[in-house]
């Protein structure tokens, strides 16, 4: 079965709750992740309900746990050397699974079953899942969670410079990065972005995705320049200095965090009340990712 629910619907809950019944069935039980976030993630959400678990990911003792949770890319790496083949494998942001190293694992673990979970079911690459999975399950779409109260209500500003996409190519489905970096870095749309911002954010967490780093560059330096705090994450960010910014954030040090391809899939950030689209995509699943993410309630937030 590939699951499908949207982003803040609680995939990581319904994975968790899985694996107890597997594993009391005494089956061998693997987490398979995208990000080291999102080996904490769901580390979290274990020990919330007091399990015992080992962790392939580095800085972890390997264990003899049944249950094990692992970063996708130490375990390519680990596999032939680690005495551990799991019954069940749980593919979290299972769409990555056709991608190589997702690959290497699924053809180790040949025998294992797959159980996957995705907010956005697609891939650009137009690669199937249907080889990987299944049974298409789909749970609540986002309109339900809002109205049930699990998703926040939300509203949409459009700009009001529309950039002309039109004599666009694309390229694996999306456009060129940078052919709409060009576009972007147009000083009227950056400074729309930043004037949107301080009319109907004005000090609250925002997250602004962008195209490239000098495209960040420069927007980041249009926030600074209005005197808000701002930061930029990038995918080549050390996790350390990765921590430290993503703590600032959380904690309102900073106000405004620029990001490339880092925050838009699998990041559990309520604090975060906007965010100003600068990456324009012709992608759904992008799309999905990066408005999903600032859908999580907290208290007083809108």
């Amino acid at each position: 079965p590939l699951m499908v629910m949207p982003t803040g619907a609680g995939k990581t809950i319904v994975f968790v709750e899985l694996r107890n019944k597997l594993i009391k069935e005494g089956k061998k039980v693997l987490i398979l992740v995208h990000r080291r976030e999102l080996v904490n993630q769901a580390c979290e959400k274990l020990d919330l309900v007091d399990a015992k678990y080992g962790v392939i990911a580095p800085g972890y003792e390997q264990t003899l746990d049944p249950l094990q949770v692992a970063s996708v890319y130490t375990l390519s790496r680990r596999m032939h050397k680690i005495d551990y083949i799991p019954d069940v494998i749980i593919f979290d942001e299972a769409h990555h699974v056709a991608a190589k190293t997702w690959l290497e694992v699924v053809n180790n673990y040949s025998n294992a079953l797959r159980i996957g979970v995705t907010a956005t079911p697609i891939r650009l690459d137009n690669k199937p899942l249907g080889k990987y999975f299944d049974k298409l399950i789909i749970g609540p779409e986002i309109k339900d969670l809002v109205i049930d109260g699990y998703l926040c209500r939300h509203k949409v500003y459009a700009s009001p410079t529309v950039p002309d996409f039109s004599k666009l190519n694309l390229k694996r489905g999306d456009y060129k990065k940078k052919d709409i970096s060009e576009i972007m870095k147009n000083p009227i749309i950056v400074g729309n972005a930043v004037d949107h911002y301080i009319k109907h954010l004005n000090n609250k967490q925002a997250v602004v995705f962008c195209v490239d780093i000098n495209h960040a560059q420069i927007t980041l330096a249009a926030f600074l320049g209005k005197g808000i705090k701002a930061a930029m994450l990038t995918g080549d960010t050390p996790i350390k200095e990765r921590d430290v910014v993503l703590n600032k954030l959380k904690n309102n040090d900073i106000n405004v965090l620029i990001s490339i391809d880092v925050i838009s899939e699998g990041t559990d950030l309520p604090c975060v009340t906007g965010a100003i689209l600068l990456r324009p995509t012709n992608s759904e699943a992008l799309y999905r990712q990066q408005v999903s993410r600032i859908l999580r309630p907290e208290e007083n937030k809108t």
